[in-house]
């Protein structure tokens, strides 16, 4: 099952990197060959994504990627769910923050940079929080879905920041003590 997930990730990649506006689509009747490099069926994968969750779709061939990627090196039996609701949390709370802190729109895309979700969304929020008061939400609802996505502790990383911290401060204490040796 993780290498499936791998294949549809590499797939999904190429057809979200390679989106082209003017590509056949459900929204614009373009030309008949697709310059997108996944054919036809990622023209319109891609414009659907790209309609919906604007650059939040980025996210999927990168969340489905590492978890394929774990899946692939584990049991099925070690795969953890909460994953799966954090892709969610993740998508839905990064399409309004990039509507309302939009990115340059490199990409050009007609519902912006978080997409129809987005602008829905950000609609709901703005009136009962504010822009600040709905990126001040948003933004560590996208840290939380992140941390649980990819097991990421701050407690772990500040200690072993510590240890290797650590590690230098004895290892150059033990320098000195040879420098002061060798010329002594």
């Amino acid at each position: 099952s993780g290498i499936l997930l791998l294949f549809i990730t590499a797939f999904l990649t190429l057809s979200l990197l390679s989106f082209h506006a003017g590509d056949p689509s459900f929204n614009h009747a373009g030309a008949e060959k697709a310059a997108n490099l996944a054919g036809l069926i990622g023209s319109h994968l891609a414009d659907l994504l790209y309609q919906a969750l604007g650059y939040s779709a980025l996210w999927l061939p990168v969340v489905l990627g590492y978890l394929g990627f774990k899946l692939f090196m584990k049991s099925a039996a070690e795969f953890y769910w909460d994953r799966v609701v954090a892709l969610p949390v993740l998508i839905l709370a990064s399409s309004p923050l990039l509507t309302l802190q939009p990115p340059p729109n490199i990409l050009s895309l007609p519902a912006g940079g978080g997409g129809v979700i987005g602008q829905v969304t950000s609609q709901l929020i703005t009136p009962l929080f504010g822009v600040w008061g709905g990126l001040l939400l948003l933004a560590p609802l996208v840290v939380l879905a992140l941390m649980i996505l990819t097991r990421f502790s701050v407690v772990a990383f500040v200690q072993r920041g510590a240890a290797i911290l650590l590690f230098f401060t004895a290892l150059t204490e033990n320098l000195k003590t040879l420098w002061h040796r060798w010329h002594a």
